[in-house]
């Protein structure tokens, strides 16, 4: 064999698997159920725990609800200040897109007694769901907020105020209002919690009915106009305590997972899936408050819904899970001619087990030596993309047409497609469609989003090129000390993490390189899994 090639040939040995495989385990994650995003009901209160003490001013005054009358809550409304909300980790006042007014806890006093203790036990537990059972937690009263008429919220997420924290916890104290309805989606779900219509009392009874809603910091919300009245809640942030790997052990059978359980044991007993060995990767299905300060190793216990579950279906089977920041070198690669060096294209990407802090390392790179520097970092490997990948056609497809009217329409089509790499061959199937049309003299383009049918294209091994840019997109030929993982759900964006440092070209200039947060999963080599599962 020609010495030169063997090591390559080696190094692709650990990759090769059958596409069937893959696409088990990929359908398999995405049947996995997801923890609820919601929750809401309503918990009974004695009077004599809903009542209020705020300052105003140099005063102190007492409200008490469910009786308190709208001049006695347009007083409360007006002891409050203007609402902030945060963007870009900063409060920011935008009463375009929030109008309302709140209340720091250093300014009011409410005792609920031991049935609030009893409504967050029982609240929480519900939005956590089955999945996180083995999870403690505790809440930190945030905010007093008041929705007067005309008030409103639009569509927002929260700002997490921890890498602990995943929740929230609002409750509305019984007061008549109509609007102002707390609306909570994501991409396959949508509720509406109506304060109005759930919280209520009755003249002749000592205790009320309080509403309450929960959800995952992750979630879309926004609060609909205050048609009359006064909307008066209370806002809790909820906490992990510890992460759940370090307190409470996970169970031998992970909940709500049994196809992923049963997919991977498939695979894992079936010679041909990695025969030596690798690393699956997993892209997170969820946002995170990740940050700089983020240790990656700690935060496994504070994953949600599917997420959670590939991390105790790995660690039910005795496999090695944990988190890592995925680097893409090419965005310091400079000039296209780069790449086409094979040290660099070699090199694109880098997984590192911490985020890493170069403005700290290094006082300063030169235009293109971000690999180099990250090579250095006793942190970081490099490694190589195989399985499931996203690309977006990098060369839209336009065409002019003439109509019969006598007017040039321009057309440019951009498709997204998914593409699964064995290391042998490549299947591809579009998942979007992106038209935009240009009618001459018209106003402006039109865009249409379709999903078109998925299409599915085997391709031969030598003809690889015709979707991927080898040495851009996978690294290929590969270094033989280069790790390979193979993406079973594609590698995701949305949890990034900036690094800044300062780069000198011409002159100095503040730059970034982002770390990109996956989940990793380590597979033995069949002779040591053989017979275990």
């Amino acid at each position: 064999m020609d010495p030169v090639t063997e090591p390559e040939n080696h190094h692709l040995l650990k990759t090769i698997t059958k596409l069937e495989h893959l696409q088990e385990l990929r359908k398999a994650v995405e049947e996995t159920k997801e923890s609820p995003i919601f929750a809401q009901g309503t918990w009974e209160f004695p009077n004599s725990q809903l009542i209020l003490w705020y300052n105003e001013g140099s005063d102190a005054r007492c409200l008490k609800f469910p009786t308190a009358n709208k001049e006695e809550l347009k007083r409360l409304s007006d002891a409050c200040d203007p609402a902030t909300f945060g963007r870009n980790q900063q409060d920011v006042l935008d009463e375009s897109y929030r109008l309302a007014r709140k209340m720091d806890i250093t300014n009011f006093s409410i005792n609920m007694g031991f049935n609030f203790h009893d409504l967050l036990t029982y609240a929480t537990r519900r939005l956590l769901g089955v999945q996180h059972e083995d999870k403690d937690f505790h809440a930190e009263l945030y905010k007093l907020n008041v929705y007067g008429p005309g008030s409103f919220f639009k569509a927002h997420k929260d700002t997490p105020r921890g890498d602990d924290m995943f929740g929230s916890l609002i409750i509305a104290l019984p007061s008549e209002h109509e609007g102002g309805n707390l609306i909570v989606r994501n991409e396959e779900e949508q509720h509406s919690f109506e304060s109005s219509q759930l919280s209520h009392s009755s003249s002749k009874s000592n205790s009320s009915k309080v509403a309450w809603a929960a959800l995952w910091s992750h979630a879309e919300h926004e609060v609909t106009p205050v048609l009359s009245g006064y909307r008066v809640t209370l806002t809790f942030n909820l906490y992990f305590r510890t992460p759940a790997s370090l307190s409470t052990p996970a169970p031998n059978i992970p909940p709500d997972a049994p196809a992923l359980l049963n997919s991977l044991k498939a695979c894992l007993n079936d010679p041909t899936f990695l025969p030596e060995g690798g690393l699956l990767g997993f892209g997170l299905k969820h946002e995170y408050p990740l940050s700089a300060s983020s240790d990656l190793q700690n935060f496994v216990g504070f994953l949600k819904g599917s997420d959670s579950a590939i991390i105790k279906t790995a660690d039910s089977l005795g496999m090695k899970a944990y988190l890592r920041a995925v680097y893409d070198v090419s965005e310091r690669h400079g000039p296209e001619s780069c790449l086409e060096d094979a040290k660099f294209g070699q090199n694109r990407w880098m997984l590192s087990s911490v985020i890493l802090n170069l403005s700290k390392e290094y006082d300063a790179l030169e235009s293109y030596a971000a690999f180099e520097a990250m090579k250095g970092s006793k942190y970081t490997q490099p490694f190589l993309c195989r399985g499931f990948r996203v690309k977006e056609s990098e060369r839209p497809t336009h065409e002019s047409v003439l109509r019969p009217d006598g007017v040039w329409t321009s057309v440019k089509v951009t498709h997204t497609y998914e593409l699964v790499d064995t290391g042998t061959a490549i299947a591809k199937k579009i998942i979007k469609r992106e038209t935009e049309t240009r009618i001459s003299g018209g106003n402006g383009p039109t865009k249409v989003i379709d999903h078109p049918a998925k299409i599915k294209e085997e391709l031969e091994a030598r003809e690889r090129k015709v979707d991927l840019d080898i040495p851009r997109d996978c690294g290929h030929p590969p270094l033989p000390e280069a790790l390979v993982i193979n993406w079973i759900t594609p590698m995701k964006t949305h949890n990034a993490i900036p690094t800044p440092y300062i780069a000198y070209g011409n002159e100095a200039v503040m730059c970034h390189i982002y770390g990109r947060v996956n989940l990793i999963v380590e597979i033995p080599k069949y002779e040591h899994r053989s017979g275990k599962f």
